[in-house]
């Protein structure tokens, strides 16, 4: 079996693993960023009673 050539239907096969490395960077970002936003307002919270 020949490896799909840039012009194959199939060509989209082998950029899945790049697609997927980029979707868990997002999602990793996205969280991190949840509970910074999270950890500032109860930081807020605990100061102002």
């Amino acid at each position: 079996m020949k490896p799909a050539s840039r012009g194959s239907p199939r060509h989209w096969t082998r950029e899945i693993p790049r697609y997927v490395a980029n979707a868990q960077r997002v999602v990793v970002v996205v969280v991190l960023v949840l509970v910074l936003a999270l950890l500032a307002v109860m930081i807020v919270r605990l100061i102002d009673p």
